[in-house]
């Protein structure tokens, strides 16, 4: 195991999204009864517990893919000698239980400990992704997909000022309005993440298929698999000037703003991204398009300050 083998650059963007995240929910409510969000302390054991669980993945999904990491990329593969694949298993153990015990305080400062089964749950079905269902058509990426939106999620879930727990001081439409930007960002950061591991699958090919692996670009066929990708990417294209749309209908004074930032951090590069990707013929062009997704969902961290 080395360094590299937890995706530092991945954390990072994990951790960052939390935060931001958790800094735009202050800003727009400073006067919320929170019971989470509003110590930074706990924001702080939340977001390393999110880290610790996701780099433990990471390297779940090492040990499981040694033979077709070989393939697919030798020089980053972890190589297949016993005594380093036990000594990973003990590091994902060890990063497992580390981010179960510091979600603790912060489920019951939530006064729900049960929602620690989202933490249970999240190590489970990141086995499951690694030892199983990666391998499959279409339930891989969405296990995926729909981890990266939990980690946006976990905000609300375990605040319970977000979502109805105690007496709400604050104005019911600003905490609606204001619960609703998280959520679009969650599900924007779902569809992304989908359209990410597709490209991913494509880039995998060779080494997926002589594994006997039954990715979508393998049991569907490329072409097919990069129309899917147009198709959700054309979606969020049309969620994104659809926000634009109603923020103008709701008299937001910032919707030229808006209407420019989501334009040219997100809508034009997402248009172009697209377009790029159907000419696209090898695996280190499916890369590069696959690491630019990661740049758009900085573009959604951004325009999210601004709903």
């Amino acid at each position: 195991m080395t360094f590299r083998s937890l995706r530092p650059l991945n954390l990072l963007m994990v951790a960052l999204t939390q935060l931001v995240c958790w800094a735009y929910l202050r800003r727009s409510l400073p006067e919320g009864p929170f019971q989470v969000l509003g110590s930074f302390g706990l924001v702080i054991l939340l977001v390393l517990s999110t880290v610790c669980i996701t780099a433990a993945g990471y390297l779940i999904n090492d040990v499981f893919d040694i033979a077709i990491d070989a393939l697919n990329k030798p020089r980053q593969a972890l190589p297949d000698a016993p005594e380093l694949k036990q000594k990973t298993l003990r590091w994902y153990r060890v990063l497992n239980g580390l981010g179960l015990v510091l979600a603790v305080p912060v489920a019951y400062a939530s006064g729900k400990p049960a929602l620690l089964v989202i933490q249970v749950l999240t190590i489970l079905l990141l086995w499951a992704y690694s030892a199983w269902w990666k391998r499959l058509p279409v339930i891989g990426n969405l296990v995926v997909a729909a981890l990266t939106a939990l980690s946006i999620a976990l905000l609300y879930l375990y605040e319970p000022a977000l979502w109805g727990g105690g007496t709400i001081p604050f104005d019911a439409s600003i905490r609606q309005h204001t619960t609703a930007a998280l959520l679009w960002l969650a599900a924007f950061a779902f569809i992304l993440t989908w359209m990410r591991e597709m490209v991913k699958d494509i880039e995998d090919l060779d080494g997926d298929q002589a594994e006997g692996c039954r990715t979508l670009p393998i049991v569907w066929g490329i072409p097919n698999t990069v129309r899917l990708i147009a198709l959700l990417a054309g979606l969020v294209v049309g969620a994104l000037t659809a926000t634009i749309v109603v923020e103008g209908m709701l008299g937001n004074r910032k919707v030229v703003l808006i209407g420019l930032v989501f334009v040219v951090l997100l809508i034009l590069p997402l248009a172009v991204w697209t377009l790029t990707l159907i000419r696209q013929h090898t695996p280190a062009g499916f890369h590069r398009h696959s690491n630019l997704l990661k740049l758009l969902m900085l573009g959604g961290l951004i325009c999210l300050w601004l709903l």
